[in-house]
């Protein structure tokens, strides 16, 4: 009678699955453990990763129309600091700035999204003396490296000089193009004229000739005409004595670069910075020099930052993260949506904006 009770048949079926569940339970969890450690390899793994911040960056196909606009004979006489140039920042950088990938495949996206200004942390792959110029991001004293991986200097100047002068890949291809390289490689006098070498072996034909080299010229007021598909290079400090010295174009350890924090010119009183600029002194610096403004360089998490203080003041590379499309960066790329080049206020040309 108690087996024809549906109540008792199912407690009975309930009590053969718990002990069928009980004898593999072991087995159970180990599956779903496994399962858990695979699943966090892949979000965590450099091909995730990477395509993940490549597809964030397509976003910028809706936007950019790009054409050169330095074709016409008024613009070519114009000289470099009389442009606002789109910069890239930290341009092989993943989504986060530390603890992530770095890859060409990056680099190359933000190519094709307009940068013409391509900023790169350059350390020396290992301690030994003899080693290779490598692109991560972390700190000089050490060789303390943030990121994950590393990538080879050659292998990104090779995607430079494939991509950044080709119809194929972009319609401003003639426009020039700033390498901005910081050098973290505790004067490795070997590291550096490595990095000479690769610069030459890959983008010759793209050098500017040997007049504007040594750091001989201020290249802000060199004229559009003369830097047209050309790569214009530039430095921090720590190239003396290498063989780099003789293709170097300029350098923010002289005094007509300017390397700048947008904190240092941001209307927030709550942006601490060890140094405030008085912003008409900025403007006058900038009618006949160039000031490269960064955005937050020792977080972990990639920020952008309001570039209204920084255009509004006439600085010429406003470097932001084309890794975070993010709201200010979808006004950035508004704002250079047509041209990489844009020309500044005629209230910033001239000997000086005060008079």
């Amino acid at each position: 009678m108690s087996d024809k009770n549906p109540a008792s048949k199912v407690a009975n079926i309930t009590k053969k699955f718990i002990n069928k569940a009980a004898k593999f339970k072991n087995i159970i969890f180990y599956a779903v453990f496994i399962f858990i450690i695979i699943a966090i390899s892949i979000v965590f793994s450099e091909s995730y990763r990477v395509n993940k911040c490549v597809k964030q960056m397509d976003i910028y196909k809706e936007f950019i129309v790009l054409n050169s606009k330095l074709n016409s004979e008024e613009l070519r006489e114009r000289r470099l600091c009389d442009f606002y140039i789109a910069s890239s920042y930290r341009s092989c950088v993943g989504i986060n700035q530390r603890f992530d990938y770095v890859s060409v495949q990056i680099l190359a996206s933000v190519i094709k999204s307009g940068a013409r200004m391509l900023w790169l942390d350059i350390f020396n792959k290992t301690m030994d003396n003899d080693t290779q110029p490598v692109i991560s991001n972390g700190t000089n004293i050490g060789n303390w490296k943030y990121t994950l991986n590393t990538v080879h200097l050659d292998d990104a100047i090779k995607t430079i000089a494939k991509m950044a002068f080709s119809s194929g890949y972009v319609n401003n291809y003639n426009d020039p193009l700033i390498l901005a390289l910081n050098l973290n490689v505790q004067n490795n006098i070997a590291t550096l004229n490595k990095i000479k070498r690769i610069l030459i072996k890959h983008l010759k034909p793209r050098l500017l000739p040997s007049r504007y080299g040594f750091l001989s010229k201020n290249i802000a007021e060199i004229k559009i005409k003369e830097l047209l598909g050309k790569v214009i290079i530039i430095s921090s400090g720590g190239y003396m004595n290498s063989d780099l010295t003789e293709i170097l174009n300029y350098s923010w350890s002289k005094p007509e670069l300017r390397l700048i924090s947008y904190k240092s010119i941001a209307d927030d009183n709550s942006l601490l910075s060890d140094i405030i600029l008085d912003k008409s002194e900025v403007k006058d610096f900038n009618t006949n020099n160039l000031t490269i403004v960064l955005p937050e360089e020792n977080s972990i998490f990639t920020q952008n930052y309001d570039t209204s203080n920084a255009f509004n003041t006439g600085c010429q590379l406003v470097c932001m993260n084309y890794q975070l499309p993010d709201s200010l960066m979808d006004e950035y790329v508004s704002r250079f949506k047509e041209s990489s080049f844009i020309e500044r206020p005629e209230k910033f040309a001239g000997k000086s904006y005060s008079a």
